[in-house]
């Protein structure tokens, strides 16, 4: 809750500072050097906070995925508003056996896809947010192909539009962690696929990230996306799906490393916006409690002796759970 107003424009440097005064819990979205900035004054003040910071979703495809549902799934969620959400797919290793029959279906999704301005159901990928930030991903494949990695289609600034900040949906095949594309936050509309030996190699290179917030498994046995999913360093993975986790409020969305720190939706999201308070209460209503002054040497041998008694029986602890819940 807010205590007083705000001064400055919306969403500014001025606006963010302030909302960091005067409240009684902050919720963050944004940058890692933002939010250590928000954490920083949270801090100078004992203020709880929450981060969402940034992320490179890894999807692994494994050898025995539905191809076709695969493709259809990690194109959307690469490319869906233009790749700019926390939870896109930045980053996909297939396993080598059915690499090339996953490419070739993603590419063929995407040729099909229609760009334009937004607010029409025969468009499916809009503009990105700013010229800065379609600078910064053009950037970013720019050096992902001098350092080897292949544009299979898209690639550059649409030529359809050019007074707007229409990037193509690009896929790019020959990348590795040596190239910016595959460490570093993109938020654009570009997949970037990487080949692996087996599922073991993709969750290696899926982890070897300082974000872990959002993921994909894809496999027709759940046993084994479950396992893969289990050793993934993220707060989330779908399995055969892809952002889905936007259709479950009841479940907890959460972030771990660098991505930020507590969580939202669930019921620990919102508890975290109350303050616990504990009430114990007096249930026999003796004159004084045995611990109480005057001390006594008799009364403090049979307590001991009681006590000692009561948790080697286990009725302590059975005692604990009871009067714990009050």
């Amino acid at each position: 809750a807010v205590r007083g107003g705000v001064s400055g424009s919306p969403g500014d440097g001025h606006t963010g500072a302030a909302l960091c005064r005067d409240v009684d819990f902050v919720v963050f979205t944004g940058t890692e050097a933002n939010g250590k900035k928000v954490a920083t004054a949270c801090l100078e003040q004992l203020i709880p906070y929450s981060l969402g910071l940034c992320s490179k979703d890894p999807a692994i495809v494994l050898e025995d995925a539905n191809i076709e549902r695969a493709a259809h799934g990690l194109v959307w969620g690469a490319f869906f508003s233009s790749g700019q959400t926390c939870v896109s797919v930045e980053r996909c290793y297939v396993v080598e056996s059915v690499h090339d029959a996953f490419v070739e279906q993603a590419l063929d999704l995407t040729r099909r896809l229609r760009q334009g301005p937004g607010g029409r159901y025969d468009i499916e990928v809009g503009s990105m947010i700013s010229e800065e930030r379609l600078a910064f991903v053009a950037d970013q494949v720019r050096e992902a192909v001098e350092k080897g990695a292949t544009v299979r289609i898209g690639g550059q600034k649409n030529p359809r539009f050019p007074a707007g900040s229409f990037y193509e949906p690009t896929i790019l095949t020959g990348v590795n962690h040596d190239m910016r594309v595959m460490v570093e936050q993109t938020l654009g509309p570009v997949l970037p696929i990487m080949k692996v030996r087996d599922a073991d190699e993709a969750v290696y290179w899926a982890n070897q990230s300082k974000y872990g917030l959002n993921s994909s498994v894809f496999s027709r046995d759940a046993r084994k996306a479950r396992e893969v999913a289990a050793k993934l360093d993220v707060g989330v993975c779908n399995i055969n799906e892809c952002m889905v986790q936007y259709c479950a409020p009841e479940v907890p969305f959460n972030a771990v490393k660098r991505s930020g720190l507590g969580g939202r939706k669930g019921p620990h999201a919102l508890r975290r916006f109350c303050h616990q308070k504990s009430v114990l209460e007096d249930v026999l209503n003796l004159k004084r409690e045995p611990v109480w002054y005057p001390y006594s040497s008799i009364e403090g041998e049979v307590l001991q002796k009681i006590v000692l008694s009561l948790y080697r029986s286990g009725i302590g602890a059975r005692i604990k759970a009871i009067f714990g819940k009050s």
